[in-house]
């Protein structure tokens, strides 16, 4: 996979690393990063939702309770 590596500590005191991937390799690495990014979005997705209808149903229920009393 990993066809030349070299590590190299800047001025500033981080630490660099220059890869070297064979075609087939970034390929597929980048495939897998990508499903990976977009399983994520669809995570935070169904989060943001979830957290959207508990705050809905909240003020829903707040609303009731000023109409009861």
């Amino acid at each position: 996979m990993l066809n030349n590596t070299a590590n190299e500590i800047g001025p500033e005191g981080r630490a660099y690393m220059l890869l070297g991937l064979d075609g087939n390799s970034s390929s597929t690495l980048l495939e897998s990063t990508i499903k990976t990014s977009m399983q994520q979005d669809q995570a935070l997705w169904q989060k943001f939702k979830g957290s959207k209808s508990f705050a809905d149903l909240a003020a829903n229920i707040a609303s009731n309770e000023r109409l009861e009393q």
